[in-house]
């Protein structure tokens, strides 16, 4: 699951008020499907879930289980029952987080043969064996493969109602997601706007889905550097939220993006914490156990308000929190690196022990070759951390080293952005004030120099010039 999944214990309000079977349903042309979870409570590794009956926003009748983001589930059987003309999904909770990718690529890729040999081909079962193809090539990386599969969904020309509308809608989000995860923010957003365009034109303009759509959009104009923007639609899907349901997870999510956008885009860290409280007493209030995966980016993010206020105990209290949590749900994702690199930070600016500094980072870069491709913009990062620290060691051939990955990442993303201008220029300073090669240096600078005044494309990396 890509969000966090509310259900019910009672059957009863399932079937009648959620699946609309036997005489509620209202549209002949639909299909009333009822999903029915077994979850062993003891059972290890699988994604955590709680009873919030006591703290729901909804009546307490419903008897609400709230199941955390990210978690998967077993497809058991699937039953039809002719007289509550109802279709039965049962489930079983997995503790598979990271999913078996070949045998899931198999399964749907015989899916879709089987479905191709139809007489008549079915557009919504067609675009759901498509969005599975993306999911499972996105997980593991393989982004351009994975919009193919999402694009193939925009190919079956499925319109916007109903629920053609909902798979068309988020194909659109998928293909955002892919470029986005590519640093290609331009393009993440006008395929981002088109998804929003047909929710809202099919959804109530306060629908929950709309508000998820909305972070998505603030969040893609945050890495953009459109601070403002993002700002803007963070509070327009905070303001969905608290009107649907103030103390939901996804609430205190909100909330933490907030408080983000204003320490990385205002420099506000005193609005960043009244941000991050409230988020806090969101999760404290559902009774979430202290290792829960959804606290582990708003410790993160507390402890790095603390170090921009240089309260590096404190920063590093809040860090090593996030960073045991993080270990004990997956110790090689994604965002292990990010606390690593905080961590690496401390030790930097609050210690200046650089071989503690230098541990981190290493473990940071580590990981993310394990969690992601060598070619995010996340990872060039990291190597120009490294880079920096290696430079204050005056070990200069190892800084050059890691200015130069990170470069050949840049170059993949963009050939004009001012961090490609940047890096080129701490090359050329390794060169000229480290190294002593004026002539190398030269050329650095002068990459530097066309893309600041004509923002003109370069070749890439460094190479010696022949006579």
């Amino acid at each position: 699951m890509n969000s966090f999944l509310s259900t019910t214990t009672s059957r009863q309000m399932a079937c009648e008020i959620y699946a609309g079977s036997g005489n509620n349903r209202t549209n002949s042309t639909e299909e009333s499907i009822l999903f029915e979870i077994e979850a062993d409570t003891c059972l290890e590794g699988a994604k955590p879930f709680g009873d919030i009956t006591e703290r729901s926003a909804f009546d307490k009748e419903e008897h609400e289980i709230l199941f955390m983001l990210g978690s998967v589930f077993k497809i058991v059987d699937i039953l039809s029952d002719e007289q509550e003309k109802l279709w039965t999904v049962k489930l079983k909770l997995s503790s598979e987080g990271v999913g078996n990718y070949k045998n899931a690529y198999l399964n749907y890729s015989k899916a879709l043969e089987l479905e191709l040999q139809k007489p008549l081909l079915h557009k919504y079962n067609l675009g759901n064996i498509f969005t599975g193809l993306g999911h499972v090539l996105k997980q593991q990386g393989q982004f351009d493969r994975a919009l193919s599969q999402y694009v193939n969904v925009l190919k079956l020309d499925l319109g916007e109602e109903g629920q053609h509308g909902i798979l068309l809608g988020a194909a659109y989000l998928n293909i955002g997601g892919i470029h986005y995860d590519q640093g290609n923010y331009e393009l993440a957003l006008e395929n981002m706007f088109e998804c929003l365009g047909i929710q809202l034109r099919q959804l109530p303009e306060n629908h929950p889905d709309v508000a998820r759509t909305l972070n998505y959009i603030a969040l893609a104009q945050q890495s953009a550097g459109e601070c403002e923007l993002a700002l803007t639609n963070y509070r327009r899907a905070l303001s969905i939220q608290l009107a649907c349901n103030l103390k939901h997870p996804e609430t205190a999510i909100t909330y933490n993006s907030i408080g983000m956008v204003y320490v990385k885009g205002f420099k506000n860290c005193t609005e960043a914490m009244v941000n991050y409280e409230k988020a806090l007493k969101i999760y404290e209030n559902a009774a979430f156990p202290s290792n829960h995966p959804a606290l582990i980016p708003l410790l993160t993010n507390i402890g790095q308000v603390h170090r921009l206020r240089e309260d590096y105990e404190l920063a590093m209290s809040y860090y090593n929190r996030a960073l045991h949590s993080q270990l004990e749900n997956a110790s090689n994702h994604a965002h292990a690196a990010v606390i690593y690199s905080n961590i690496a930070l401390i030790y930097d600016e609050g210690y200046q022990n650089y071989p503690e500094t230098l541990i981190n980072y290493s473990k940071a870069a580590e990981i993310s070759r394990l969690s992601m491709p060598e070619d995010r913009p996340d990872f060039a990062k990291i190597l120009l951390n490294m880079g920096n620290l290696y430079t204050r060691m005056l070990e200069y051939e190892m800084a050059l080293t890691n200015y130069r990955n990170a470069l050949s990442i840049e170059l993949i993303h963009s050939l004009d952005r001012p961090d490609t201008a940047a890096l080129c220029n701490r090359i050329g300073a390794i060169y000229g004030h480290g190294l002593k090669n004026y002539r190398k240096a030269l050329i650095d600078f002068e990459k530097a120099l066309t893309i600041h005044l004509f923002k003109c494309p370069i070749t890439g990396p460094s190479s010696p010039r022949t006579k």
